[in-house]
């Protein structure tokens, strides 16, 4: 099993092949899930674990369909959180998903530019 946070064949699956649309793809979710991890950090802060959770599970589904299994995993753990009305230990998985999304962009970066 590959050590990459990205599982290609979702992402070739979810594109068709495309590559002009995995580039437009890409760009959209990297810039959905920091805008998602920066909600959910307001929500943290403003202590609404309904928020959190709802924000969480947007960023599941974004990551999921891209094949960004670890920050879909992370993400679940935080709406999980949201969804038990409990915001404690939810800081360090946070930042645990900030880490993989640094990751993961990385790998896109490279998958699209591979894909050129």
């Amino acid at each position: 099993m590959s050590d990459s946070p990205i599982d290609l064949e979702r992402i070739q699956d979810a594109t068709g092949g495309d590559t002009e649309f995995m580039r437009e793809l890409v760009g959209i979710f990297l810039e959905d899930a920091q805008l998602r991890i920066q909600e959910l950090h307001r929500a943290l802060i403003a202590g609404d674990p309904s928020e959190f959770g709802k924000t969480a599970h947007k960023l599941k589904g974004s990551s999921a369909n891209l094949g960004a299994v670890g920050i879909c995993s992370l993400a679940k753990d935080l709406e999980d959180l949201g969804r038990q009305q409990r915001l404690e230990g939810a800081a360090p998985v946070l930042q645990g998903l900030e880490a993989e999304l640094v990751r993961v962009e990385s790998t896109l970066t490279q998958i699209v530019a591979g894909a050129a």
